[in-house]
């Protein structure tokens, strides 16, 4: 049996684990909004549209602004709507940003390194470059990685909410599994998606065909399993059951 010192040494070891994963995510997310602020005033100084065209400098100059003016647009209203939605003060909201972003918006970063790598950009000219263009990948890592940990999560607060009601030894783990199947699908994210209104953050705000809604159910549970990711990664089992079963059953 553990002690109370080995049990205090092993929640010092995952609490030590997670907070160098926030503080990666948190330099990630700062270094996205301070890189294309960057890459926007080098945009407006340099020789890159007579290089690429116009056609392509408007867009990547449109989309890059975007996501900066989002960003702030997102500090002043959009974590708070998410806190009181979720009834939870997150110590790193500014993470949860990059979980709106369109998905195709990783192309604009793609394209970037495309042009870099055909010589349509000279990569001295621009600092950090080589930092900008490795976005494209990490945008949809960030999303399924806190989503993988949100959905572990929620499995574990639906077992811990139903354990103390478990009375047939036979059958618990097939009971579990339905609860499972019935609150966790991404249909039933989804509509806990809509009904937060989540849809007002997403960016870019203009919907055409280069720019994807965020519509579907998948992507939608995504971004619930994932801000319950981060609330896992901040607090405890206890408070994310304590939300999640408020929200989901």
């Amino acid at each position: 049996m553990e002690s109370q010192s080995d049990e205090n040494k092993i929640i010092s070891r995952e609490y030590h684990s997670f907070q160098n994963l926030i503080n990666m995510l948190d330099a990630y997310t700062e270094d996205l909004i301070d890189l294309s602020s960057s890459f926007i005033v080098s945009l407006r100084s340099s020789k890159i549209k007579d290089s690429v065209g116009e056609k392509k400098f408007n867009k990547w100059y449109s989309s890059l602004g975007e996501i900066v003016d989002g960003y702030f647009q997102f500090q002043e209203t959009g974590k708070l709507a998410i806190e009181k939605s979720m009834s939870f003060n997150f110590c790193h909201s500014d993470i949860l940003f990059p979980l709106f972003l369109r998905l195709n918006i990783k192309n604009i970063f793609n394209e970037i390194r495309d042009s870099v790598n055909n010589g349509e950009i000279d990569g001295d000219e621009l600092p950090r470059l080589k930092q900008l263009i490795e976005f494209g990948t990490i945008i949809e890592q960030h999303r399924k990685g806190l989503a993988l940990i949100g959905d572990g999560a929620l499995d574990l607060a639906l077992f811990n909410d139903h354990s103390s009601r478990i009375v047939e030894i036979r059958s618990w783990a097939s009971d579990l599994d339905k609860l499972r199947q019935k609150n966790l699908k991404n249909e039933k994210l989804a509509k806990i998606y809509d009904s937060l209104g989540l849809d007002d953050l997403v960016v870019p705000k203009k919907t055409d065909k280069d720019n994807q809604d965020i519509t579907g159910h998948d992507q939608k549970g995504t971004i619930i399993e994932a801000i319950f990711g981060l609330m896992y990664l901040e607090s405890d089992l206890d408070t994310v059951t304590s939300n999640a079963v408020k929200m989901l059953t």
